[in-house]
């Protein structure tokens, strides 16, 4: 089988919330960073430890960094640059059934938390240079590449076209990033059908899905709450990736399906399962830092699941139609409508509640 290879940095994870997070910390401008954080990076890649990398960064601001500093710079990077923004999560499920693999120039911590990470099992095999010593545009890489995915026939996505020629010449099939609608294009996906265009509306209610394995028809405990945001709109989407890719892997192993939408600051979501899951669950997410005003707005024992077997959505506000992003691996793109119609009232509903 043919593996889709991807580059992390500037193709499934982009640079700006982390640069915006480090800069906070530092106390400079992202651009001043920018300009400092780049020029070490290959060493950092290479296996460069923290401090050393750290203490680079700092001399070109002008900034003394301590190991104590170097330590917490460190725990941001990481954290930011393995958090997937909800584009990437969509594009990587958008993918169906594709063999997928990673190819990326990262430092060994980067690279541990990577391998930790819910999406990262998404992904048949992953090749870091800090871990074997090799950096791409290197050949030596790409060989090592083909043996740790063992094969040859790869299809790789790198935002860098250096890194791209550089596969070209290795005998892989390339390309340089231009977005997942292009990629599932190049791949021979119906971009059209599996990845929708953005509403061109600014307030965008965004619909999440978390996938379950099918259980017997029946009733289930459904709750529905509502609460606010308190990351800032520069970071919303980067924690609304992380907050879904927490989800589908928590939740589809309780067996708790369900949707998230928000609207500015605004957020419903709906929880469906066995009631004494649902209420747990609610609990640890009534206590999450990210938003507060967390109110229940329903909640009690419904015939059956709504969301369970329900794709991932963009959904505007009404004028706008509900846009299909993906559909449900193996369900047939184009022999079923994006939503059903216990979705779509259920849907209206939430969208009232958002609005009010």
């Amino acid at each position: 089988m043919r593996t889709v290879v991807l580059d992390l940095g500037g193709v499934l994870l982009s640079s700006t919330a982390v640069l915006d997070a480090l800069a906070a910390r530092l106390g400079v401008g992202t651009a001043e960073l920018e300009r400092a954080y780049f020029p070490p990076r290959e060493g950092y890649d290479l296996g460069d430890p923290d401090e050393a990398y750290w203490a680079a960064v700092g001399t070109a601001l002008g900034i003394v960094v301590t190991p104590d500093d170097a330590r917490e710079l460190t725990a941001i990077d990481v954290a930011k640059w393995a958090e997937l923004p909800v584009e990437s999560l969509a594009f990587l499920d958008a993918l169906g059934d594709r063999r997928c693999a990673v190819l990326s120039n990262a430092p060994a911590g980067l690279a541990a938390t990577v391998r930790t990470a819910p999406w990262s099992r998404r992904f048949a095999a992953m090749v870091f240079s800090a871990e074997v010593g090799l950096v791409k545009p290197g050949a030596a890489i790409f060989a090592e590449a083909d043996r740790v995915f063992g094969t040859h026939d790869c299809v790789f996505f790198d935002d860098k076209p250096a890194n791209v020629e550089a596969a070209r010449a290795h005998g892989w099939e390339a390309h340089v990033w231009a977005g997942p609608e292009a990629a599932l294009g190049v791949l021979g996906e119906d971009a059209g059908l599996r990845w929708g265009r953005e509403p061109r509306v600014r307030s965008e209610l965004e619909v999440l899905r978390v996938t379950v394995e099918p259980d017997p028809p029946g009733p289930v405990f459904r709750l529905v709450y509502r609460s606010r945001l308190r990351v800032s709109a520069r970071n919303s989407r980067a924690e609304l990736g992380a907050i879904y890719s927490k989800a589908r892997s928590k939740n589809a192993g309780l067996g708790v399906s369900g949707a998230l939408l928000v609207w500015n600051e605004s957020v419903v979501q709906v929880l469906e399962g066995e009631e004494a899951t649902v209420r747990e669950l609610y609990a640890t997410i009534h206590d999450d830092p990210r938003h507060d005003g967390v109110l229940v707005i329903s909640e009690g024992t419904v015939a059956g699941r709504v969301f369970g077997r329900w794709a991932m959505a963009a959904v505007a506000d009404e004028g706008v139609p509900d846009l299909a992003l993906l559909l449900t691996p193996g369900s047939g793109a184009a022999s079923r409508p994006p939503t059903t119609p216990e979705q779509d009232e259920l849907l209206d509903e939430l969208r009232e509640v958002l609005r009010s």
